[in-house]
């Protein structure tokens, strides 16, 4: 049923059982996966780490994984956009399941990606 899988990480515990999910729907699927980092300049090793995860990750499963890195301060924008560009057919992703106050004043990248996002999104929240 799925094809290409666009899996956002931004290096979370959270996100990182979304990556493992999301590798093994792949599996079930013969899907494969682009890995998707978005970051600000200082902290691209950060990304490095939490792409090398999801890399590690799929070759475990046995999963064709391509990493991207895209420089930027809106995820959830780049997000949309590269599983456009791409032509995914999913997004999975985790959510921090922020509530009350923090939730209005930073948002969620998550539920950002959800109104917008043209293709199915699964959302992880272990």
């Amino acid at each position: 049923m799925f094809q290409h899988i666009l899996m956002p990480t931004d290096g979370s515990q959270r996100s990182e059982a979304a990556v493992r999910f999301g590798m093994r729907l792949a599996k079930a699927h013969g899907a494969r996966v682009t890995a998707l980092r978005v970051t600000e300049n200082g902290r691209r090793a950060h990304a490095r780490a939490s792409l090398d995860f999801v890399a590690d990750v799929a070759k475990d499963c046995g999963v064709a994984c391509e990493l991207v890195t895209v420089l930027g301060d809106t995820p959830h924008e780049h997000i949309v956009a590269t599983a456009g560009k791409l032509d995914c057919d999913l997004i999975v992703m985790a959510t921090h399941a922020r509530e009350g106050v923090q939730a209005f004043v930073l948002g969620s990248q998550t539920q950002k990606v959800l109104a917008h996002s043209k293709v199915p999104v699964v959302v992880c929240r272990e």
